[in-house]
């Protein structure tokens, strides 16, 4: 029967996970990184869905015992209130986008292409704000 990756922990940063995985490989124990950043594009993308630390279900319990229980900088933060977090982020983008589409659409008086493009921006701008709602 084949062994299987299971998740280990969940981390906020690589630079977390990376440290715990070097220590379960200085124990002889197989681990995987796993994340969704698009190639390093949009490393954003860590903050929603965190940087998973998988290492094989056999291996599980070990790995347990030798690194312990998550400490709080290992779990992923709840958004704080104000302009913190993932949603404030967005919130401030939306804006910015929403003025940037505004001014397209100014510019777009002249060209019709310009006003359609700003349109388009605005769109994306309210999509943002409506995200950001928590």
């Amino acid at each position: 029967m084949e062994d299987r990756f299971v998740t280990f922990q969940s981390f906020t940063t690589e630079i977390e996970a990376e440290i715990v995985r070097g220590r379960l490989l200085s124990e002889g124990i197989e681990a995987l990184i796993v994340k969704d950043d698009c190639g390093g594009m949009y490393p954003q993308l860590r903050l929603t869905q965190g940087v998973i630390l998988k290492v094989l279900a056999s291996e599980l319990e070990r790995a347990a015992r030798i690194i312990g229980p998550p400490s709080s900088s290992q779990q992923p933060a709840a958004p704080a209130s104000g302009t913190e977090g993932i949603s404030g982020v967005l919130a401030v983008n939306a804006w910015i986008v929403g003025l940037i589409g505004l001014g397209l659409m100014f510019a777009g008086l002249e060209d019709i292409k310009w006003f359609y493009i700003g349109l388009m921006v605005m769109v994306l701008g309210l999509t943002l704000k409506f995200l950001s709602r928590p």
